[in-house]
């Protein structure tokens, strides 16, 4: 193959995996609603949607050093004066997602990933909602240094629309 001095995106097969159990996990939330979705549930399906997006294009680097740390420490918080409650979702490209509901702010967690996740993403959607005006930040920090923050202020009747947070090692 030539080198034509362009970027490629390698798509690994963790990669693949995070994105069909994404896609899977909010089939099965879905289908516990009796046939109703919800729009909270219809905002978790187009995140995840979207993360997968974030995930899927992630580039492998090469490693020419030994000076990669055996593991990644992340913290992912949540603050603000929003008084809704969040369904969150949080995938990296090793073990797939996992799906946290009921969740009130302030909250924060912390995950020691090993080096072979390259590529982690967290989506909030506000399953209740607050009250018009308040506010809500999502910071994901890495190894005690915040690498992504984004925020979102409630509408007028109190709905809020939070977007997701990706990151590549």
């Amino acid at each position: 193959m030539k080198n034509t001095g362009k970027p490629v995106a390698i798509i690994t097969q963790g990669q693949v995996y995070v994105a069909l159990s994404c896609l899977y996990n909010f089939d099965q939330i879905l289908s516990k609603t009796n046939g109703m979705k919800t729009l909270p549930h219809f905002f978790l399906s187009v995140l995840s949607l979207a993360l997968f997006a974030i995930i899927l294009p992630g580039c492998k680097k090469d490693k020419d050093n030994n000076n990669t740390p055996s593991n990644r420490n992340v913290k992912y918080e949540l603050t603000g004066n929003f008084t809704g409650k969040f369904s969150l979702i949080i995938i990296d490209n090793e073990s797939g997602s996992q799906t946290l509901n009921n969740v009130s702010l302030p909250w924060s967690k912390e995950i020691t990933y090993s080096n072979k996740v390259t590529a982690i993403s967290i989506g909030a959607a506000a399953t209740t909602q607050g009250a018009a005006g308040q506010t809500v930040v999502m910071k994901i920090y890495s190894n005690g240094n915040v690498v992504k923050t984004t925020n979102a202020t409630a509408g007028s009747s109190g709905e809020l629309t939070l977007p997701g947070l990706g990151h590549s090692f």
